[in-house]
């Protein structure tokens, strides 16, 4: 039997460790889309602090704290400074 090698599926960029460490070590802002059972748009814009295998800690607008788990975010984008 001839079976196809099979790639491995590259990493969300916004699941990459290293992705994610980079953009706390410099503090930047990101928009973080989150999962939901409904089509109602749900997102957070807040600023990167810190991120691990679990969990992401970032602060909002009011610099209030959060820790988010990371299966309940769908995306995380870079908000890009004019």
């Amino acid at each position: 039997m001839n079976q196809k090698e099979q790639k491995p599926k590259k990493q969300q960029p916004w699941n990459n460790f290293a992705w994610l460490a980079n953009l706390a070590r410099k503090g930047e802002k990101v928009l973080i889309h989150f999962r939901e059972a409904t089509d109602d748009v749900c997102y957070l814009e807040c600023r990167l602090m810190n991120a691990d295998n679990w969990t992401i800690q970032v602060t909002d607008n009011k610099e209030k704290e959060l820790i988010i788990f990371k299966h309940a975010i769908r995306a995380i984008e870079k908000i890009k400074v004019k």
